[in-house]
């Protein structure tokens, strides 16, 4: 539960969201205490140093509708787990604690477009990357929020 005490005093800006974040946690001590477990794995301590809010993913209402806080965990767990497994180190430092992965540079015309995948902090709620199109001055023009499941 320290954990828990710690995130939302070093996070939280004000009382009302720490009380929340609290309460929640408490109530769904076991899955929070999963998703915090996880987070601490050595592979994935820079991810959670660098996002701070991923903790509170699974108590998030609005996030990934209709599933349970335990299957919201599983989800994300899983996420984590494969692009631990199927992407390099230095992809991985790219996506979540850089500015974002460059996957493709497409000329048209005389405009030439990046397609980049990353992590969104302004969007942590809705996914755990983001594919963002830019254009050459670096000025998003498209970006959709997802996380890679298992079937």
């Amino acid at each position: 539960m320290y954990q828990h005490y710690k995130h939302a005093k070093t996070h939280l800006t004000t009382l009302n969201s720490q009380i929340e974040f609290l309460s929640l946690s408490m109530l769904h001590y076991v899955t929070s205490k999963k998703i915090f477990n996880f987070f601490e794995q050595s592979d994935f301590l820079q991810i959670a140093a660098n996002n701070p809010m991923m903790n509170r993913k699974i108590l998030h209402r609005y996030l990934h509708c209709g599933m349970s806080v335990t299957k919201k965990a599983k989800a994300i767990i899983d996420h984590y787990t494969f692009i631990n497994i199927n992407f390099t180190s230095e992809a991985i430092q790219a996506m979540y604690c850089g500015e974002s992965l460059s996957l493709l540079e497409l000329t048209i015309g005389s405009e030439l477009y990046t397609l980049e995948m990353g992590y969104s902090d302004s969007f942590y709620r809705e996914g755990e990357l983001t594919l963002i199109l830019m254009d050459s001055n670096k000025q998003r023009i498209y970006s959709g929020h997802y996380r890679i499941r298992k079937k």
